[in-house]
């Protein structure tokens, strides 16, 4: 997984096959810059493609990122959370 911070509030991060994120409230929205991503929000199950974003609300609790497919997915994640980078969590399924 790589992340990167941009100076306009918004991360950007890599995930590759059977990487998952889990993105703690705190940011505005995710946006999928490239690849198709699964996301599981406050028990909803949704998937986003190229270019489509999601709102995310701090009363929905954790959003739970992975990818849709064998292709790596890149997501930006909107706005700054007070927690910063490490706010961030990634596991790789044995």
């Amino acid at each position: 997984m790589e992340t990167g911070m941009m100076s306009t509030g918004l991360m950007r991060v890599m995930l590759t096959r059977r990487e998952t994120l889990r993105v703690r409230p705190g940011y505005r929205g995710l946006r999928v810059r490239t690849g198709h991503a699964w996301v599981t929000l406050a028990g909803r199950d949704l998937t986003l493609g190229r270019g489509q974003e999601l709102a995310l609300d701090s009363k929905d609790g954790p959003a739970v990122v992975s990818t849709l497919g064998r292709m790596p997915v890149v997501i930006e994640l909107l706005g700054e959370t007070p927690e910063g980078v490490s706010s961030l969590q990634t596991a790789r399924p044995e």
